[in-house]
């Protein structure tokens, strides 16, 4: 995760860092903000299979759907930079 905040850095020219969170307060922290529990408990599992290295490969299904190959995380970052509070020069 520390590559993608880098990669949202370069996109919008300002420090992204990546925040180790724990199972635990990520839970709370969803139930605070008041989010489903059927969404809570989607988000909790992603995040644990993210912290298990589940989602460390790439895949090409996106350009065997779109005929197009996928976007990097900058390249989709730099696209909505407007989104994440906008790039700067």
């Amino acid at each position: 995760m520390d590559g993608v905040a880098r990669e949202y850095s370069d996109a919008l020219n300002r420090e992204v860092t990546y925040c180790d969170i724990s199972p635990d307060d990520w839970e709370r922290e969803l139930k605070r903000a008041g989010l489903a529990d059927h969404l809570t408990r989607y988000l909790v599992t992603m995040a644990e299979l993210n912290r298990a290295g589940r989602y460390d490969r790439v895949a090409a299904g996106v350009e065997r759907v779109t005929g197009r190959p996928a976007m990097s995380v900058r390249e989709f970052v730099l696209h909505h930079a407007d989104e994440f509070g906008g790039r700067r020069s």
